[in-house]
């Protein structure tokens, strides 16, 4: 999740440029019965998704430390 959000939050403005132009392009296939607008994130909640960003940093890095290729763990 952590690794999702980081990709996500690297890549909002491209996001928020693809949800409002997308209803309107040719090029993009259609949704059935909803409108790409219809998932725009509010500045509140991509403030929220920043937060939980952080929350998870911590965690992530904990597991980091136990996973390894190379060297056996526990």
């Amino acid at each position: 999740m952590f690794e999702l959000l980081s990709r996500l939050l690297l890549l909002k403005k491209g996001v928020n440029l693809f949800i409002n132009l997308a209803d309107e392009s040719d090029k993009v296939p259609k949704l059935s019965k909803k409108l790409y607008s219809d998932f725009r994130l509010s500045s509140q909640e991509w403030a929220t998704l920043k937060l939980i960003h952080e929350v998870l940093e911590t965690p992530h890095a904990a597991q980091a430390t136990f996973s390894s290729e190379t060297q056996p763990t526990v």
